[in-house]
């Protein structure tokens, strides 16, 4: 394979599999068959892309163009649908040859992280896992976020991903349908290896090789309580709860009974 278009969404990957592809979205039953959208080229071992028709939008990392140079993990919208591009990145013709190993004094259980792998977003209902590579990571649906989830309940800046002393924290940026950590929603709030992260419909587990003392709770671990009461929280509405505290008639009220004319 040459490559992979990655659903920035989740769903089946698209595989690269010849250095020229068209890309033509379905059109409804009845439709008069249009020109392609875009085409994706492989020259010199790099993939550029073009916009066949005038009216379709192509956006590469947020910005409108008609033609691009790829580079890999750029982020792709096409019509509206977003695409995470992935392919291996030809080598230098004239590269230095590698330096000999090092062989460390102890060996080390710990892998070493990079500044290209910091942590995975893995999906809890399956798709490719997201990869962490920056500091910090803005989550949202608008194509400037670093992991763009193109769906309806998620805010356009959503929230971020800080690793701060070896571990990762959350801040909710005021998003409309909030951010949990392992089922509880959360304005700010540490997310130890192997937490839940969750977005309104979408959850990912956070894996990373963490560094230095776990962190203690702090003030601003706030959790964020429901609007409403705890009787609604357990199921009981107000009619049903009058339901149950209406007293009931008794055998001699609710037997029926007639009156016989003389």
């Amino acid at each position: 394979m040459l490559g992979y278009l990655i659903p920035c969404g989740g769903g089946q990957a698209v595989a690269l599999c010849k250095p020229r592809l068209v890309m033509r979205y379905r059109q409804p039953a009845g439709a008069f068959p249009s020109t392609p959208d875009v085409e994706l080229r492989l020259v010199d071992h790099w993939w550029y892309i073009r916009k066949i028709d005038s009216g379709c939008s192509l956006q590469v990392n947020g910005n409108e163009c008609d033609t691009a140079r790829l580079e890999p993990e750029d982020v792709l919208s096409i019509r509206g649908k977003f695409y995470r591009i992935s392919f291996q990145v030809p080598e230098p013709e004239h590269a230095s040859p590698p330096a000999p190993p090092v062989v460390p004094l102890a060996p080390s259980k710990v892998p070493v992280e990079t500044e290209y792998q910091l942590g995975l977003l893995v999906p809890c209902g399956g798709g490719p896992s997201i990869v962490l590579r920056k500091p910090k990571i803005l989550i949202g649906r608008s194509p400037e976020c670093d992991v763009v989830l193109p769906l309806p309940y998620i805010s356009s800046r959503h929230c971020t991903l800080e690793l701060l002393q070896g571990y990762w924290q959350m801040l909710d940026l005021g998003s409309k349908n909030g951010t949990t950590v392992d089922g509880m929603t959360y304005r700010q709030k540490w997310i130890l290896p192997g937490s839940i992260l969750g977005l309104k419909g979408k959850r990912f587990q956070l894996e990373y090789q963490s560094k230095g003392p776990q962190p203690a709770l702090r003030d601003d671990d706030e959790v964020v309580l429901s609007k409403r009461s705890l009787m609604d929280l357990a199921g009981c509405s107000d009619q049903k709860l009058d339901r149950i505290l209406r007293p009931q008639p008794t055998d001699e009220e609710a037997r029926p009974r007639w009156t016989l004319d003389n």
